[in-house]
This record gives C-alpha cells, structure tokens and sequence, in this order.
C-alpha cells in the first residue's frame, strides 16, 4: 500500500519515473504474497502510468492482462470496465497514429477501441444497471464523434484519416444516456451527453 501511495503521489507531481518505480515494486510484493486481488491493482496502476507517459504498447498489454483476468473472474461488471480501459488502450494508440499521419493503424485502433465499448455497453444493458447504461451510452457518443480526437495538426487532414463515419450513432448514444439520465433524475450525469452533443454541433460547424 505504501508503494501503491508513493507511486500516486509521484504520478500526481508528474515524477513518472519515480512512479512507475513504486509501482513495479508494489507489484512485487503482491506477486510475492500470492494476493490475487492485489495484484490486479498494480497492473490496473501499471496501465494507468504507462498511458501518462505515452507507453501505448505497455498500456495495450497491461489491458489485455487485466481484461483476461476479469473474464476470468466472471464478475460482469468488472468485466464491462476491464473491456471499456482496453477500449481507452486501443484509443491510446489510435490518437497517436493520427498525430503521426499512420493512416493504417489510425483506422485498425480506432475499429478495435469501438468494439472494445460496445462490448462494455453490452454487458452493462444485460446486467439491467441504468446508472452504468448511461455512462457508457455518453462514452460511446464521444467515442463515435471522431471529432473529439484530433491533435494540434491540421484539422482537415486529421478528421480524414479516420475513414468511418458514425454521425448518427454518436448522437444516438448521446441521445440514449441523455434520456437515461433524465429518467434517472441525475442533474449532474446529464450535463455530460449535453456537452457531447455540444461539442458534435460545433465539431460539424466548424470542420464539416
């Protein structure tokens, strides 16, 4: 736990190195102990640091390490946030092939970070859980606008490396958790899908 502490600390402070330490160390020590639980907490604190400090292959494969042993666990929900952060992963390396113009690995992380969520929201619908049903009904609204993930770059360009067009859907899942949390009563939930929305408008205003 100690580590685990150190290791936020210095991610908060931007000390990444000195987290990443922490957190090796931490994961040893678990490792050491045989504490399952314990030891999915430091590879989901691996994938965090790595996504800081732009390590998209390592991030990717810590994931993939966590979602196996989620499925493996059989508890659904954590399954559905296991496929959701591999989803964040793949999205990873999707905006940073935008940012260098790879085309190619652009379109093939973009599809494999879409899957990944709709996966989530799958799950979250058969397991009947309205509060998690909206939350991944926004995500995957901001996920369909390939708007939101354009770098510095030349604008343009970047919206056309992204070959598919989900317009509709995103404004379908921002519709659907809008409505989610309205039924919900959630006044701060709801402020979310609405600045999707917000951002889909603008986006198609200005770039389309």
């Amino acid at each position: 736990i100690a580590c685990e502490n150190l290791g936020t600390i210095y991610g908060y402070f931007g000390i990444y190195d000195k987290a990443l330490e922490n957190y090796l160390h931490e994961l040893s020590i678990y490792e050491s102990l045989h504490d399952s639980s314990m030891i999915i907490r430091g590879h989901q604190s691996l994938a965090g640091i790595y996504g800081l400090v732009g390590d998209f292959k390592k991030n990717l494969q810590e994931a993939i390490f966590i979602k196996k042993w989620m499925e493996a666990s059989g508890d659904k929900q954590k399954i559905a946030m296991a496929y959701w952060e591999l989803g964040s992963a793949y999205l990873g390396i999707c905006k940073n092939a935008i940012k260098e113009r790879d085309t190619s690995s652009a379109n093939l992380n973009y599809s494999k970070t879409i899957e990944c969520a709709i996966k989530s929201l799958y799950i979250v619908i058969e397991l009947k859980d309205s509060a998690d049903m909206g939350l991944f009904h926004k995500n995957l609204g901001f996920y369909y606008d390939k708007c939101n993930f354009l770098t510095d770059g030349d604008p343009i360009t970047e919206i056309n490396i992204i070959k598919a067009n989900f317009d509709k859907q995103a404004l379908e899942n921002d519709l659907n958790a809008l409505k989610i949390y309205s039924n919900l009563n959630d006044s701060l939930g709801i402020l979310d899908p609405y600045t999707n929305l917000a951002l889909f408008y603008r986006h198609r205003g200005d770039l389309l």
